[in-house]
C-alpha cells in the first residue's frame, strides 16, 4: 500500500488503482454529520468507484 499527500487530501494505492480520502476532524458528535457531508462534497468530484465483486 502506497499514499500520498493530493486532492482530497489523501491518495491510497490499495493494488487496484487510486482511492481518495478526504479527512476530516470530528471535535464531537454534534459535528459528524456537517464533517461527513463536507467529506462527501469534496470527494464528489472524484466520482463513483465501480466495487470489482
Amino acid at each position: 500500500m502506497q499514499g500520498k499527500a493530493a486532492e482530497p487530501d489523501i491518495v491510497v494505492d490499495f493494488g487496484m488503482g487510486d482511492y481518495p480520502i478526504a479527512c476530516k476532524k470530528i471535535w464531537s458528535e454534534r459535528n459528524v454529520e456537517s464533517q461527513v457531508r463536507k467529506g462527501t462534497k469534496q470527494l464528489a468530484p472524484f466520482g463513483k468507484r465501480e466495487s470489482s465483486r
